[in-house]
């Protein structure tokens, strides 16, 4: 019989026309899922590791995976800052008294965590060799949720729960304000590439801002993120952003070209999930929620060999 054609059959239950279809052929890459340099990679179906508890409500959190510790923050109960080793699980050490402490981002090489307090409206720093030290601060007048530093261009950028990010200048003291995007209800923010990333407190947006031009206007890269509170990339293809109310994690698409804004949950059953942060060398995701916890997820993140052949770095 050839493809296309029909044989006749008799059955019990009659007589019947069979036919043989044509082989149907299915490119993999036209797959919403599908990833350039790796296979299709679905909803991480792993349990996350239980790392470390009673963290409180653990809003920020900051990785220093050369040491193998983990700075969070506790936004409420007077507002802390501990330091945890991913090893043990187990608390170094803790500061205390600090407001209203969203969320931290690490100068290792200056042995410094920055730190912002929404309700003391300020960015401040912890000394890291001496923790015993009085925290200084470095800029004052917005509602600091988000932080993010960039290293080499002497750079902090905050995000402004009054609906902006805004840039300071490091290298004076107090930090001097220099440009403000506006991006309502701003919440947590991550830099790759000359760009940044905001996620929205409650309106469930991730917006990409171009810092190396002036006067542009931050672009809106997905929506329905939930309360997209924190936001971590892993490099120039994908964005994670965590949703506290829906208990998820959320993956988007950020490089250019025609995927760019697909999103996908990856992770679910967080809990009220706040902190984020990556190890890309291990394939690791870690993540602390308000109930505590400190929660490690695998079989998410691509491969990093992979993927930085794919987008030629």
């Amino acid at each position: 019989m050839q493809k296309g054609e029909a044989e006749v059959v008799s059955t019990l239950a009659g007589v019947h026309e069979v036919f043989e279809l044509e082989k149907l052929e299915f490119d993999k890459k036209q797959h919403p899922l599908y990833k350039a340099g790796g296979e299709e990679q679905e909803s991480s179906k792993k349990a996350p590791v239980e790392l470390a508890t009673g963290l409180g409500t653990a809003d920020g959190l900051a990785l220093d995976l050369v040491n193998h510790k983990a700075y969070v923050t506790e936004r409420h109960n007077g507002g802390k800052l501990r330091k945890v080793d991913l090893a043990s699980g187990n608390t170094d050490w803790v500061l205390e008294k600090l407001g209203e402490v969203n969320d931290v981002a690490l100068d290792l090489p200056g042995n410094k965590a920055y730190v912002t307090d929404y309700s003391g409206k300020r960015l401040f720093t912890v000394n890291l060799s001496d923790h015993t030290a009085a925290p200084v601060t470095v800029a004052e007048g917005m509602q600091a949720y988000g932080v993010a530093l960039d290293l080499p261009g002497n750079k902090a950028y905050v995000a402004d729960y009054g609906g902006k990010l805004i840039e300071f200048d490091l290298t004076s003291q107090p930090a001097t304000k220099q440009r403000t995007w506006d991006v309502p209800r701003a919440a947590g923010v991550a830099l790759n590439g000359g760009k940044a990333y905001i996620g929205q407190y409650d309106l469930g947006g991730l917006y990409e801002v171009d810092l190396t031009a002036d006067g542009n206007t931050p672009q809106t890269m997905a929506t329905n993120l939930g309360t997209s509170v924190r936001v971590a990339l892993d490099g120039a293809v994908h964005a994670y952003v965590c949703d506290s109310s829906g208990g998820r994690l959320h993956e988007v698409v950020v490089a250019d070209g025609e995927a760019k804004g697909r999103q996908r949950v990856v992770a679910d059953g967080l809990g009220a999930v706040c902190g984020l942060g990556l190890d890309r060398a291990n394939g690791w995701i870690y993540v602390s929620n308000r109930q505590g916890k400190l929660l490690r997820i695998s079989g998410v993140l691509p491969d990093a060999a992979a993927q930085n052949a794919s987008v030629g770095t």
